[in-house]
């Protein structure tokens, strides 16, 4: 199992994460908001010093294929702490009924 996911259910959600040394996502919680998907990821750090990255998600049809507008990338940061750090992300169209999570440690471009 990589090491940036604490389990292999929650590997299957992330995309990129080996470049992402320094935080490890522990699960992930889905609900709805007016028709919408929305997601929070629960992350902790994997060393004892703060950890900074990039992240975003990528919404997806029940076929498998992106729908809607990909989000941009936004900055992350994790303390060393007993509380984990939640990122939350809404899909922006009701046909998104999966994600993935793109982690990654520079920006990207879009």
């Amino acid at each position: 199992m990589p090491r940036y996911a604490a389990t292999a259910e929650v590997a299957q959600k992330i995309e990129g994460g080996k470049g992402v040394s320094g935080v490890r996502v522990q699960r992930f919680a889905t609900s709805q908001a007016a028709g919408l998907l929305v997601v929070e990821a629960a992350l902790q750090p994997l060393g004892k010093k703060p950890y900074d990255f990039y992240y975003r998600y990528r919404w997806l049809n029940a076929s498998g294929g992106a729908v809607g507008k990909p989000d941009t990338w936004r900055p992350g940061s994790v303390m060393v702490s007993d509380t984990p750090r939640l990122l939350k992300g809404q899909a922006s169209v009701p046909e998104a009924v999966d994600f993935r999570l793109e982690l990654a440690r520079e920006r990207l471009e879009p």
